[in-house]
Parts: C-alpha cells; sequence; structure tokens
C-alpha cells in the first residue's frame, strides 16, 4: 500500500520501543504454547474463539528497527527485518520459517549496511533457482543508494549485496515484487521541489540486476504494485503539469497542437524487464487522498482510492478486465452520503469476490472508531459488517479459505453471544477475525501470549490456515509469528454466524454531507415558509494570502422535507443562495416568516455603514430571493446581535447597541413594506453589555426577548440569563426584566423555543478561565420554563451530556410534551455532538457523533425536525465548512 507524497517508513512505537510496520509485502516467529481450546458447545449464534494457534518468537527488536516484513513462497516464508546488532552494526537479517510460520533455523545476519539504511523491502522470486530477494537503500557520502541481494528458501546469502542505483535525489519509496524472470524492485527519486519519478530495475531469480534501471514515469504522486500470472501491473496517481506559456512566441503563429493530459489514476502492465506494455486511464480527474489500493481477481484488477475531489472524500473503486480495458468506471464503494476514507481491499483465493473495508470521516462517538466491510460491486454494496476497533490503529484484511479475515485490535467480547455493557469498558486486544464469503463473522483469535502486554499484528497472509505477525508493547519488543489453523469440516458443517454489525452502540449520525468547504459558520438560522425550509448561515470566508480580507457572507439554502436543496445551480456569475457579502459576524442573523407563504418573510443581518455597524432588514420571497432591503439604524456605534420576530401584522426586530456606551437591548417594529411602525425602544439600561439576543412569539400580544447580561458583575464580565416580555403593537416594554437564575459561572447563549402559553429557555453555563470542568458543575447546559411573562416555572434543570466534557452550544425545538435537541460536548479528545430528549421531569441523552473541529471552537448548531446542521473549524480550507446530517432519535419520546 503506497501513501501519497511518499512518506518515508516511519518505526511504530510501542511503548518506547519501535517497530517499524511498512504497508508492503506481507510481513512473520521459539514455540511459546498454544492458546487453550475453546469448548465444544457452542450458543447460537456465538462466535468461536478458534482453537489451536500456535506462536513462535521469531525475533527480539528495539529502538531503530524496521520489519520485520514477510514474503511468501510456495514453499514456506521469510521474515526480514533492519536492525543494530549487539557489536553496534546494522544489518539485515532474515528467518526462514515454515508455510505454518515455524522457524526452519534461526536468525541469519546476512548483510551490513550503512549506518543510516532505510526502506527495506523482501518478496518472493520466480523462475528457475527462485528463492527471496531483499533491498535496502541508505544515505551515504555521495547520496542515497540503493542495493540488492539474493537469499534461498533457507535464508543462505547468495551473492554480496550489489548496488543498484545511487542518486543525488531522494529515494522515498521502494518495493519488491515478483515477475515471470526473478522480480522486479521498484522505487521513486523524489528532487527538492517534490517531483517524483518511478523508477524500475529487473532482478533474476538469485536477485542479481538484469539490464540497467529504467525510469518508468514521472510526476507520480501516489502508486500500488501487484504481481499477476505474466506480468506486473501498477497503479499509479500522477500528478498534472500545466503547460508552460512561450510569451515571446509569434502570435500568428499557429500553435502546435499540445499533449493529451495525463490521467491523474492510470493502470500501468510491465513485463519482466520493467517495459511498459499497456496503459488503461482510469480516472482524468481525480483527487487522491491517502491509500491506492489493488487487488487481482480472475483476470481483473480493481482499484480503489479515496477520492477527495467534492466537498465530501468518498471510496471510489474501478475495475479494469486484463482484455477489454475499463469494465467498471469509478464509482462510490461506500453506500453513504457521510465522507468516507477507504482502509483496504482484497481479492479472495477460492472465488469469493473481493471485499473493501471503510470508515467514515464523521465518528459515531466520541472515542469510538468502526470500520465497514463490504463485497465490492459495480454499485454501492448491500450488505456492510460494522466492527468497532481501537481509535487510531491500523487494520488489515485479507482473503481466506473461508471468506474473509480481518486484523485489528478489538473487543473479543463484543463477539459473544450474549454483549453486556461492561464490554464497553473492556480493553481492545490486537486480534485476527474470520468471516464467511458473506462477511459474517466466524471465528475470533486474541493475539494473547502469556505476560506479554499485547501491541499489534500486521503480516496477514491466509493461504492455508492465517500466518500473522505480531509484536508486544515492550522494550525490547517480541516479534511473534502467529498460526491459526483452518476451521475444521465439523466447524464448518455447524457454523452459526452471528449477526453482522457487532457493535455495542448504534449509529445516531446518519447520512453526514457537506454543503460548503472554504467558510468558517459563525450563526445559523431557519424558518418554515411553505413546503420548503429555508436555512440561514453567516460565515466568513478563509484568508487568502495576498487578498483583501472581506466580511461575512450570508446566504439563504432552501430544502424541501426531505432535504434536497431547491436553490438553482450556483455560478460565478450568479450564485441564488448569496444574500449579502458585507454582513458581519457579531451582527447575527435572524430570520422569519410572514403570516402567509406568498407574503415570504425577512432576515435581520448588520453591516457597516459610514463606519458604524448598522441592523439590515431584507425582504425575501418563499424561495429566499431578496426583494427588498432597509438600513433600520443610523446611530453611532455598534449594533450586533439582532433577533427577529412576526407578530401577525409586522415584524419586531431587536438588536443589542452600544450607543450610549454600553451594549443595551433596543426593539423597534416594521411592516411587511420594511416600513417603521413605531420608534426605537430602549429595553435595558444597566452596566455592561449585553449578548445573544433572542425573540420568539408568546401569544397575540407579545413576544419575549431573552438576553446575557453581566448587570450584577460588570466589571468580572460574568453574566445571568434574563427574559422579558415586549408588546406587540408597539415593541415596547410590558414588564420589567426578569433574572432567570442567579449563578456563579457566567451564563450564555441562549436559546429560547415556544412552550404552551410561555416558553423554554436554554443556555450555557461557563466557569471562569483555569476552573476545573468536572468540578462542582460550573461547565453545564441549563433548561428553564417561563410563563407568558417571562417568569420563571418551576426550578432550572441540567441538561445532561453522555459522556465526559462540558457543553459549549446548544440548540433546541419542542416535542410533544417535551423537547429534544442536542449540544456540543468539548472534552480533552475533541468535541462531540449529543442528543437530547425530555422534559422538565427528566432528559436523557446520547451520544450522535464527533465532528472534526478543536474543543476551544464553538460549534454553530441548528436542529429542526431530524436534520442538524453544524459547522466545522479545522485548519485546511477541506477541514472549514458547513455540513449536514440526520440524527437518529429512534423515536425517542419524553
Amino acid at each position: 500500500m503506497r501513501l501519497s507524497r511518499y512518506s518515508k517508513l516511519v518505526a511504530v512505537a510501542l511503548a518506547s520501543a519501535a517497530v517499524a510496520v511498512g504497508c508492503r509485502a506481507k510481513p512473520p516467529a521459539t514455540p511459546v504454547g498454544t492458546t487453550p481450546s475453546a469448548p465444544s458447545g457452542r450458543a447460537p449464534g456465538a462466535v468461536l474463539r478458534s482453537p489451536k494457534m500456535k506462536a513462535s518468537v521469531i525475533a527480539t527488536v528495539g529502538d531503530r528497527a524496521i520489519g520485520p516484513f514477510l514474503a511468501r513462497s510456495e514453499t514456506g516464508l521469510l521474515a526480514a527485518l533492519l536492525a543494530f546488532g549487539d557489536d553496534g552494526v546494522r544489518r539485515v537479517s532474515v528467518v526462514p520459517l515454515t508455510p505454518k510460520g515455524e522457524m526452519k533455523s534461526g536468525m541469519k545476519a546476512l548483510v551490513p549496511t550503512p549506518f543510516d539504511s532505510t526502506d527495506l523491502a523482501v518478496t518472493a522470486t520466480r523462475g528457475p533457482d527462485r528463492g527471496y530477494a531483499v533491498s535496502f537503500s541508505a544515505l551515504t557520502e555521495r547520496g542515497k543508494g540503493l542495493w540488492a541481494f539474493g537469499v534461498t528458501d533457507d535464508g543462505v546469502l547468495r551473492a554480496p549485496a550489489a548496488e543498484i542505483t545511487r542518486s543525488t535525489n531522494d529515494i522515498v519509496w521502494t518495493e519488491l515484487v515478483p515477475s515471470p524472470r526473478g522480480a522486479l524492485l521498484l522505487w521513486v527519486e523524489q528532487t527538492v521541489d517534490g517531483e517524483g519519478s518511478l523508477l524500475a530495475a529487473s532482478l533474476d531469480p538469485l536477485g542479481k540486476l538484469r539490464g540497467v534501471p529504467v525510469r518508468v514515469m514521472r510526476g507520480v504522486v501516489g502508486w500500488q504494485v501487484v504481481p499477476t500470472d505474466g506480468d506486473v501491473q501498477l497503479a499509479v496517481v500522477q500528478s498534472r503539469v500545466a503547460e508552460k506559456v512561450d510569451k515571446t512566441a509569434d502570435p500568428n503563429k499557429k500553435p502546435e497542437k499540445s499533449a493529451p493530459p495525463i490521467p491523474a489514476v492510470s493502470l500501468y502492465t510491465l513485463d519482466a524487464d520493467a517495459r511498459v506494455t499497456r496503459a488503461v486511464a482510469i480516472a482524468a480527474t481525480a483527487t487522491v487522498k491517502g491509500t491506492l489500493e489493488v487487488a487481482r481477481d480472475r483476470g481483473r484488477t480493481h482499484v480503489a482510492w479515496t477520492d477527495a475531489s467534492s466537498a465530501e472524500t468518498e471510496v471510489l473503486a474501478a475495475t479494469i478486465d486484463d482484455t477489454r480495458g475499463l469494465v467498471v468506471p469509478p464509482h462510490p464503494a461506500a453506500d453513504t452520503r457521510d465522507g468516507t476514507t477507504l482502509l483496504g481491499l482484497s481479492t479472495g483465493t477460492h472465488g469469493q469476490g473481493t471485499a473493501v473495508v471503510w470508515e467514515r470521516d464523521v465518528a459515531e462517538a466520541q472515542g469510538k472508531r468502526f470500520v465497514h466491510v463490504a463485497r465490492l460491486g459495480e454499485g454501492p454494496p448491500k450488505r456492510v459488517t460494522r466492527v468497532e476497533v481501537a481509535p487510531k490503529s491500523r487494520l488489515e484484511l485479507a482473503s481466506s479459505p473461508e471468506g474473509f479475515a480481518l486484523l485489528a485490535s478489538l473487543r473479543p467480547c463484543a463477539f459473544e453471544p450474549k454483549v453486556g455493557p461492561e464490554c464497553a469498558a473492556k480493553p481492545f486486544v490486537p486480534s485476527l477475525l474470520r468471516t464467511d464469503s458473506e462477511l459474517q463473522p466466524l471465528d475470533i483469535s486474541p493475539l494473547e501470549f502469556g505476560e506479554d502486554p499485547p501491541g499489534f499484528g500486521w503480516a496477514l497472509g491466509c493461504d492455508v490456515g492465517c500466518v500473522t505477525l505480531s509484536a508486544s508493547a515492550e522494550t525490547p519488543s517480541h516479534v511473534r509469528s502467529v498460526f491459526v489453523p483452518p476451521r475444521s469440516p465439523e466447524a464448518q458443517r455447524t457454523a452459526q454466524v452471528m449477526p453482522p454489525t457487532p457493535a455495542i452502540e448504534a449509529t445516531r449520525f446518519l447520512d453526514v454531507e457537506t454543503l460548503a468547504t472554504g467558510e468558517a459558520v459563525a450563526h445559523l438560522a431557519h424558518v418554515r415558509m411553505g413546503d420548503r425550509t429555508l436555512v440561514a448561515t453567516l460565515s466568513s470566508d478563509l484568508d487568502v494570502p495576498g487578498n483583501k480580507a472581506r466580511a461575512a457572507t450570508l446566504r439563504i439554502r432552501s430544502y424541501d422535507d426531505q432535504g434536497k436543496a431547491l436553490d438553482e445551480p450556483a455560478t460565478k456569475a450568479k450564485d441564488p443562495t448569496l444574500l449579502t457579502n458585507r454582513a458581519l459576524a457579531v451582527g447575527g442573523v435572524a430570520i422569519a416568516a410572514a403570516g402567509k407563504p406568498e407574503d415570504g418573510g425577512a432576515v435581520a443581518w448588520v453591516a457597516r455603514e459610514g463606519g458604524d455597524p448598522e441592523v439590515h432588514v431584507t425582504r425575501i420571497d418563499a424561495r429566499g430571493r431578496r426583494t427588498n432591503d432597509v438600513v433600520l439604524t443610523n446611530a453611532r456605534g455598534d449594533a450586533q446581535d439582532v433577533a427577529l420576530a412576526w407578530v401577525g401584522n409586522g415584524f419586531v426586530v431587536g438588536w443589542v447597541d452600544t450607543r450610549n456606551g454600553n451594549g443595551e437591548i433596543y426593539t423597534t417594529k416594521i411592516g411587511l413594506d420594511l416600513k417603521r411602525i413605531v420608534r426605537e425602544e430602549r429595553i435595558t439600561n444597566a452596566p455592561g453589555d449585553a449578548t445573544g439576543l433572542r425573540l420568539v412569539p408568546a401569544g397575540r400580544d407579545r413576544v419575549l426577548a431573552v438576553w446575557s447580561d453581566p448587570r450584577e458583575a460588570a466589571r468580572e464580565g460574568f453574566a445571568d440569563i434574563y427574559v422579558c416580555p415586549i408588546r406587540s403593537h408597539d415593541a415596547t416594554k410590558m414588564a420589567e426584566e426578569t433574572r432567570l437564575l442567579p449563578s456563579l459561572p457566567h451564563s450564555r447563549s441562549p436559546e429560547i423555543v415556544p412552550w404552551g402559553d410561555g416558553a423554554m429557555v436554554v443556555w450555557i453555563e461557563e466557569a471562569p478561565d483555569g476552573a476545573d470542568p468536572s468540578r462542582d458543575g460550573a461547565y453545564r447546559a441549563l433548561a428553564q420554563r417561563i410563563d407568558a411573562m417571562g417568569k420563571p416555572v418551576g426550578p432550572a434543570v441540567t441538561v445532561p451530556t453522555a459522556g465526559p466534557g462540558y457543553p459549549t452550544s446548544i440548540s433546541v425545538e419542542p416535542m410533544g410534551q417535551g423537547f429534544r435537541g442536542v449540544l456540543a460536548r468539548a472534552s480533552g479528545e475533541g468535541v462531540t455532538i449529543d442528543g437530547f430528549v425530555g422534559n422538565f421531569g427528566a432528559f436523557r441523552a446520547f451520544p450522535v457523533g464527533s465532528i472534526a473541529t478543536p474543543r476551544t471552537s464553538d460549534v454553530a448548531l441548528l436542529t429542526f425536525g431530524e436534520w442538524l446542521y453544524f459547522g466545522e473549524d479545522g485548519a485546511s480550507p477541506q477541514e472549514r465548512r458547513l455540513r449536514r446530517g440526520r440524527v437518529g432519535f429512534g423515536g425517542a419520546r419524553p
């Protein structure tokens, strides 16, 4: 498996030991004993633990060791590693193994190497006098060199290592693959400006160079190689080189015909002399992220990759026939609208087809990781097996006589007949999970050996039984070869597979998709308008070097009940969703519908006019298109935190204004024509700056205003939540403000929704900087019921979270006799979205899924119905985006 941009081989540290695990040929073990036999009885639906698993220690490695890597031939296996000996000399050593992974003889130190040797590779050779070929690279005084040598089946060196090439460029990755006349050695040379060239050399069965190295192609970004019966196939990602324009050329001269563009993804066939005999273009435009995977299946080659060409990454796969070329063009291999990332691809050797494994970009729960395995076809998979694995762990997929095998860090208890809640607290263990051809789990083999702490496994292969390598998490690390025998005929006849998708916790985050990228979402609002929903987004574009900084962008997007966008296709000349690009993020956004769909609605926002932020109100039609706009304020001072509510014959508009020094609440009323009906009214007169104003209708004669106000601790800036009823006919105060809950923490970000004759208010309580989030409930979300005059009804209730951490933002809506909503929960591992349902008797919380945003960010959230809109604030333009998904409340009721 080749990594894009040629990441160098990196040692994988276990504790303080380093065992390098490459993504190349399948890596390798003194008998230690066998695992206890599984009980003969079996509960229906249970997955057996594999009996008679054998393990042998084949090496003990310390720091800066690379490997072991494992090569397979018809007569056995060979493990090769690069490490320092007791005398301080760095050497390539090998361990010959039987087909069951048992040692034929001890480790043999074959070739001393330079101190800075890297990039070890090993493969079996074909042809007469076959054996194995081994290569390594090293930095010398005269550049980077590459060496190769041959080894017999018994681990005997056939000839001294021969230098294949030496280059002033960096040799960043090497690979050996069997060919009909021995083996092919491939490597990439990368220049200082990052351009990569792929080169190849043909080796005979003794590991000696045949002919001279050849340059296969330039502009290589990523690649993967796989042997066939008679040739070698090479899947390549190539960069598209822009044409150079000759400004001094004669303008009257007819330009020369330009060369055809280089396909982004192609499949090349090489003969035994590394000559290209065939090239098939797979994708002319593709942005390949991460790995490129290739698998052979009865005269066909499957190529898969993670494509980042669109707003959402997706796993694409294509099929190339040996005679007919591209027979299945690139198509999604995962049936989700979520972003997906490819993890592996494997083809069965017994006619069971090809399997693909991927994971979703959005984690289903904080601290949890699920992978999905499915059969690869010409369309989206019809059946998917979902397995929980350890976060940030690596995994491998291989074919087996029974079907397929997955090597990953799993919880073995998750595959027992009855999975209790205590299983979620048990540790992950490197394990081999075998499935049938339909990817139904059959048995599991935890790679646990005595008192050695389990580390990880790699180099999986299942020709006759399964052989893999395992390393302990200690210093120095014991490396074992592990043999899991094939399933007995009796076990195959009596197999009762467990249901697919062995997981402790069901997913709550569905159909996550990206709606826009390159924008930092600051505010979200929505309104129902006839048969559609309008969603307002206020976001700022990313700062581009050399470009003048711009204000925030306000867009109105229109969706039907199924979430389908109803906007016209956007072009560079005309974007139907764009309301303005002059908005200020501090002003917020509010949207409200008029009484009838044909009357449309209005949007309130803030823009700078004459040097001061002023309130704008824009009239929109039922599709969200602008029909009129007015600047509502003209006073000196800053306007921010706009709010808007329809009251039957016009709109009540509210905002925070600093014209008198402090941030005070102001209101007014306008008609459908956006003309003022009454004068501006100052609602508050208190120390400190009010923030987070919201308005909601409460009956026919009033609206309720809620905001955060620090009047009782203006110097410290610690605010409480206040509510005030506002008359609908003239936007004046109906009664004095009410302080909902005096509290020590800072109360901020209130949200209000109607409920019965009154409303419900939710907000965030935030302790001072440096306070411990786990103590005294200083960080929490609260809910308070209020009557039509804004007076509290009963005590405030804490909205629970579904795990450790503290809430940073919240969105809520009425549901039956209670409420449901979502909140963003920050912890040391990032940000997770939690859902909750309930009423003032009790709330129940559950994790929805993790999102890619720093835990210090205030996440913009909006939920209505089953939809959740949220912003992600990552480091790159692709990670700063507006996303949407469905929340699986599962019919929950309060």
